[in-house]
């Protein structure tokens, strides 16, 4: 029979944090934790070997271990859930680099919210812990003063996830334009990429945020 659970793997340096991390992802009944591992060439092996849905690690490490940025690139997928406790202005270019959309607070996240994060990285969704916020963008002014009415519909439709393909049968628009559309957005919003635009929207107010750690759907 086929498990339905989110299949994990937890990659750390550390063997607390591993079996920590672990134990928290144990309470959900929908999660699984295949695999704890504590470098990145352990990871990368065992995460095709175990058909991985989800990675659970850390970033930036200075060793060449299981954060660092370029690690990703290897990987089959970008669903990962970073922890880290230390966000700073070189942790969020890092993670803009890699694609990767969620990140939380190792020193204060719980059980409830590393769940929730695991689960909305399989389905799409950017988790940040609040303080993650603060650095990804600043943004000068209200989008809404900066975008064409069409230009918001199209920036709210991308911070709840949807494609450029799903964005078009919304609007009745070819999949061309929505592209143009939205690198449009990215650069009057000076954004490197959809999730610094999706958040752009939640600090605008534009799309609200379902939790205290914001969490959107990106594309």
């Amino acid at each position: 029979m086929v498990d339905a659970r989110i299949q994990v793997m937890v990659v750390h340096t550390s063997p607390i944090v591993r079996a920590g991390v672990a134990a928290m992802l144990s309470r959900a009944d929908d999660i699984r934790v295949v695999a704890t591992v504590d470098d990145a060439a352990s990871a990368h092996r065992r995460c095709v070997d175990l058909d991985v849905d989800v990675i659970v690690t850390s970033l930036p490490a200075d060793d060449g271990g299981p954060g660092t940025a370029g690690w990703f690139d290897r990987l089959p997928h970008r669903r990962a859930v970073v922890l880290t406790d230390a966000i700073d202005e070189a942790l969020v270019g890092a993670l803009s680099a890699t694609g990767v959309a969620a990140c939380l607070d190792l020193a204060t996240v719980d059980d409830r919210d590393l769940a929730a994060a695991v689960r909305g990285t399989m389905h799409g969704q950017a988790t940040f812990s609040s303080d993650f916020l603060a650095y990804i963008v600043h943004p000068r002014d209200e989008p809404r003063t900066r975008l064409t009415a069409r230009e918001n519909d199209i920036l709210e439709l991308v911070a709840r996830g949807h494609t450029n393909e799903s964005i078009a049968v919304l609007l009745g628009l070819a999949t061309g334009t929505v592209r143009i559309y939205v690198s449009t957005i990215l650069n009057k919003l000076h954004a490197p990429n959809r999730t610094a635009a999706a958040v752009v929207a939640i600090q605008s107010g534009l799309v609200a945020p379902t939790t205290t750690r914001s969490t959107v759907d990106r594309a």
